[in-house]
């Protein structure tokens, strides 16, 4: 039964990136990034918003006269169309401005970022799903289920046409990714244990409860759009910036536990080193891109919108890993069990002695022989993407506190 709900997950998940990738030819850009106070910290060069004259520091009023803390309007009015221009009215040192705005379809860097994306999420769900399969148990099952939402993740979103869907597609994409980073915690902890490819339980569902919180917030904010003013556009960045390092800056503390506290067969049997080597070539790169948008929301970090890419290492070496301590647990199980001992005959009764006038004690039977237990042996442990701030119309940051261009148009475009 789980197998079925998985691989259903799983082919869903398929036919959700193919349909979202097909659409990435209509998406439109603009070339812009802002913070959450709608504040113009990046004006990518070639861009529509540099040929209509948009400037750092510029603070955006309006787009298509709809103001940017109307998110419900602009969320109604969907997305432009390439082509299409829209007016954008911007603060200048105190003065306003009326910019229009031609947009045009991805350049050529951001269209291959979009493929390659597509790539490593089919990396996450194929490789988690192979691994549950050739050897399915608790931590390979658990290892699928982090394909199947982080998947979610990197697959472009199909565009519809209605905006009560895009709400609850939205929604539902953000429970299921926000999940998957608890899952990919979860999966760290159990590598560590002994038991970590059995079916026991291993880690407490506390690991759950951020994630959980998180997603409830993040729903009843696409749900009922309340107005994305600028103090909860900070707010909003400030959890998401938390949870992101939060969650990734565990996993990699866990990560590192596993590997110095198990000794040197433990390390080999369960493939440590290589989970090491994935995490923290692919974590650690997006783990600081966060820190620093936390830290300091206009700091813009030179090609930092592409260090997401570097996540591929995850599903490869969490997978090879995973088959590879179950297989060496599966080995290791019957050799460290003691082996069933043969029952010993029963002695053989005494022959009678023969009746003779001379009267003899019957010989001693021969002491049986001591069967001792095979000792039991020791058993060896067995083996921004950009993330969506609250922001209003056309606002969504390219990493926690910074607002992509693409979503400025009030449409959660993709750049």
């Amino acid at each position: 039964m789980r197998n079925n709900v998985l691989m259903a997950l799983a082919l869903l998940v398929i036919v959700w990136g193919a349909a979202g990738t097909m659409d990435a030819g209509n998406v439109p850009y603009a070339g812009f990034t802002t913070d959450p106070t709608f504040t113009v910290i990046q004006v990518e060069a070639g861009s529509p918003t540099e040929a209509a004259g948009m400037q750092r520091g510029d603070v955006i009023r309006s787009i298509g006269g709809i103001a940017m803390e109307n998110v419900s309007a602009s969320t109604e009015r969907g997305r432009p169309a390439i082509g299409e221009t829209r007016t954008f009215v911007v603060d200048r040192g105190g003065q306003e401005m009326s910019l229009d705005v031609q947009y045009a379809g991805l350049p050529g860097t951001q269209a291959m970022a979009g493929y390659l994306s597509s790539l490593i999420g089919l990396a996450f769900l194929g490789l988690g799903m192979w691994a549950y399969r050739k050897t399915p148990n608790a931590s390979t099952r658990l290892l699928a289920w982090l394909g199947v939402t982080l998947g979610l993740a990197f697959f472009a979103a199909p565009y519809f046409t209605s905006a009560t869907m895009r709400i609850w597609a939205g929604a539902i994409t953000t429970v299921a990714v926000i999940m998957g980073f608890a899952i990919l915690l979860d999966v760290l902890i159990r590598a560590g244990k002994d038991d970590a490819y059995s079916e026991a339980p291993i880690t407490s569902p506390l690991v759950y409860l951020p994630a959980g919180l998180v997603a409830a917030m993040l729903t009843g904010l696409s749900i009922f759009q309340p107005a994305a003013t600028s103090g909860l556009n900070r707010a909003v960045s400030v959890i998401i910036g938390l949870f992101i390092v939060g969650y990734f800056g565990s996993a990699m503390v866990q990560v590192v536990r596993n590997y110095t506290g198990a000794d040197e067969a433990t390390r080999e049997s369960r493939a440590l080193g290589m989970m090491l080597g994935g995490v923290m070539v692919g974590l650690l790169p997006v783990t600081l891109t966060s820190l620093v948008a936390l830290v300091s929301p206009q700091t813009v970090i030179p090609t930092g919108q592409y260090w997401f890419l570097t996540l591929v290492a995850i599903p490869v070496t969490f997978a090879l890993a995973a088959v590879r301590g179950s297989e060496n647990a599966v080995v290791a199980a019957p050799t460290g069990m003691a082996p069933p001992m043969e029952s010993a005959p029963p002695p053989a009764e005494p022959a009678p002695a023969p009746a003779t006038e001379t009267t003899s004690a019957p010989a001693e039977p021969e002491p049986m022989a001591d069967v001792s237990t095979t000792p039991m042996a020791d058993t060896p442990p067995p083996e921004e993407p950009r993330t969506r701030s609250v922001g209003g119309p056309d606002s969504e940051p390219s990493s926690p506190e910074a607002t992509s261009e693409d979503d400025a148009s009030g449409e959660g475009e993709q750049e």
